[in-house]
């Protein structure tokens, strides 16, 4: 191993001299910092001597170190470091060049390296299956639970214009129905009535209503803001006296397990005393964007301010 690093030291020397024109070819050229009994000045110079340094100036020396000088430049000019191994030099003799060899040694090193010094291995827990979207901004947020099993977020009036849902249509999409005389207005399919009794009320559309635009988005809010769903989309059926609307739905599977993975500075059993959410329950992105933020909450309170909820999903078992 030391070895190797002492190669790696030469060829950087090496490969400097190699690549720098003052040592590889021009053996006149001054520094600036040569003394008058060692350097050789040509016409040119920066500086004109004065009368009393003429003849030193103009006296021509050779140093006296020009046969190692030339030693180290042939050395150099080789590609050879002087540190090469036997295998390497029979590698070098066999046709190979010292420069394929040297490149060699170097990824012998790394590889070495690699294994003494391995990189660290990230240990934050994979969380597997469908990412789960839910809301921000909801702490005023109400819950109506009268229908067991299906927890409904309630929102205020003035809250549905800020909400994603009705942006699931486009206007080129309702454009064909619009001012048609809803003959119907139903939400389904959902697997208990009560459902569907406690959001017909809220919605602006009525049967009677022409169909509109800002009617059909204030709706699909309404719905998609209770949680229950994954989906919600207006389904238009024509009939003689105009349009029968239906709000399709899908509902959101049931939890059957919560696991808190990653947590090191609270503990899972004082996480789970903040979370709403209730296997055997219709999963309720409302209520989990409560639970999110309860938790950022207690991170927060505890001094762990970079600390937080970065995933929620849902796997394949609930």
């Amino acid at each position: 191993m030391n070895m190797r690093k002492k190669k790696l030291l030469a060829l950087m020397v090496t490969s400097a001299m190699m690549t720098c024109p003052v040592w590889a070819d021009d053996t006149t050229a001054a520094t600036g910092y040569e003394s008058l009994g060692s350097q050789t000045v040509t016409s040119g110079s920066a500086a004109a001597p004065a009368d009393d340094q003429k003849t030193a100036v103009n006296t021509v020396v050779t140093s006296p170190n020009d046969e190692t000088t030339a030693d180290a430049m042939k050395a150099a000019k080789s590609g050879l470091t002087g540190y090469e191994t036997a295998e390497e030099l029979a590698a070098i003799a066999a046709g190979k060049s010292p420069a394929a060899v040297q490149q060699e040694t170097a990824e012998a090193v790394h590889k070495e390296n690699e294994i003494l010094n391995p990189a660290p291995v990230d240990t934050t827990p994979q969380i597997t299956g469908d990412k789960v979207s839910y809301m921000s901004g909801t702490s005023d947020m109400q819950f109506d639970t009268s229908v067991p099993g299906y927890p409904m977020a309630v929102i205020q009036p003035s809250q549905d214009v800020a909400l994603p849902y009705g942006e699931a249509v486009t206007d080129a999409d309702l454009k064909p129905y619009i001012d048609k005389v809803a003959t119907a207005v139903t939400v389904g399919p959902v697997p208990e009535a009560q459902i569907e009794q406690k959001l017909l009320p809220q919605l602006a559309m009525r049967v009677g209503d022409a169909v509109n635009m800002d009617y059909i988005r204030h709706d699909l809010n309404v719905i998609g803001a209770t949680g229950l769903f994954s989906t919600v989309k207006p389904s238009f059926t024509t009939v003689p006296e105009g349009v029968s609307l239906n709000y399709t739905v899908q509902m959101n599977p049931v939890v059957k397990k919560i696991d808190i993975v990653g947590n090191e500075s609270l503990s899972t059993g004082d996480l789970m005393k903040l979370v709403a959410t209730t296997p055997g329950t219709t999963l309720n992105t409302a209520v989990v964007s409560h639970d999110v933020a309860n938790i950022n909450t207690a991170f927060a309170n505890a001094g762990y301010m970079m600390s937080r909820v970065s995933d929620v999903r849902l796997d394949d078992e609930g």
